[in-house]
């Protein structure tokens, strides 16, 4: 029982610190010209964007149908399943 306790206190503190933005943040090399695949797929049906403009956000163009979003940094890196 006190294992179990322990654990979850451990959980409880590294959640925390994830949401307080105290623990370790991965910034990801995305460059302009990349391709990405994303976790959820666009209404076309394709998964792969190529990036066209980086910064704080991006801008993104869908392989699929042309279509162009912009998408906020913390965002898109969270959604990244990975880079082509």
């Amino acid at each position: 029982m006190q294992e179990i306790c322990r654990i979850l206190k451990i959980c409880k503190t590294e959640i925390s610190a994830r949401q307080s933005g105290h623990g370790e943040s991965v910034k990801m090399d995305i460059n302009v010209g990349d391709v990405v695949r994303l976790k959820k797929q666009h209404p076309c049906g394709s998964r792969e964007w190529e990036v066209l403009r980086s910064g704080a956000d991006f801008r993104l163009k869908c392989k699929g149908c042309g279509h162009q979003i912009m998408i906020a940094r913390r965002l898109l890196e969270k959604n990244v399943k990975e880079i082509l």
